[in-house]
C-alpha cells in the first residue's frame, strides 16, 4: 500500500522497529511535483550493492526521511507499507 509520509507515520514506521528504508526517485511530469519518492521500511542495515532492483538507494529514518515527512518542494513522498503494519496502529 502506497501512503504519504507524515511526521505521525514516520514516527509509527520507527516506532515498530524498522530503522531505514530503500529509497527509490522518480522524475515525473505532474503540475504538483517534478519527483516522486518511494520509500520502502526495512529492519535491518540494507548493503547498497545488495539492494533490491526497484531501489535507488537507502536511508537511515531518523535522519533524510525526518526531514521529508516535514515536505520537500515539488516532490510527492511515499511509503511503499504492508496492510497489516497500519492495520496495527
Amino acid at each position: 500500500m502506497r501512503t504519504p509520509v507524515t511526521p505521525a507515520l514516520l514516527k509509527l514506521v520507527i516506532s515498530k522497529g524498522f530503522k531505514y528504508c530503500y529509497s527509490k526517485t522518480t522524475c515525473i511530469n505532474s503540475p504538483d511535483a517534478d519527483v516522486l519518492i518511494t520509500l520502502k521500511p526495512v529492519k535491518g542495515f540494507p548493503h547498497l550493492k545488495r539492494l533490491p532492483k526497484a531501489y535507488d538507494t537507502f536511508f537511515n529514518l531518523l535522519k533524510e526521511p525526518s526531514q521529508m515527512a516535514k515536505g520537500v518542494d515539488r516532490a510527492l513522498i511515499f511509503f511503499e507499507l504492508d496492510n497489516t503494519l497500519l492495520a496495527i496502529a
